[in-house]
């Protein structure tokens, strides 16, 4: 009986992280699609020509690595995304891009 009262309280406990790892999941999905979309927009190019890279999230920021490529090169963007009661919203984007700089 107690081995039994020992798992059902460990499967309990799972049961309310689930929702904060999902959560973590989506803020993270949510971030990359901003920011994919962001810079597309940007260097008006095809969102197919941007590539994830990496992602690391610090509390409600989160950064992430993109590699773009335009006209036969490839640029390294980074893209800060605060994340707010109103959802994902780009903080910045490093370098800063333009029509012509993506298209050189």
């Amino acid at each position: 009986m107690r081995v039994f009262a020992v798992a059902a309280l460990a499967t309990l406990g799972l049961s309310f992280a689930a929702p904060a790892w999902a959560d973590a999941v989506h803020d993270r999905s949510e971030a990359i699609r901003v920011c994919r979309a962001e810079v597309a927009e940007r260097a008006q190019v095809d969102p197919q020509a941007i590539r994830f890279d990496n992602i690391r999230a610090h509390g409600r920021n989160i950064r992430v690595d993109l590699a773009l490529w335009s006209a036969g090169a490839l640029t390294h963007v980074r893209c800060q995304v605060s994340l707010g009661d109103d959802g994902a919203q780009v903080a910045s984007i490093e370098p800063p891009l333009a029509a012509t700089e993506a298209a050189r």
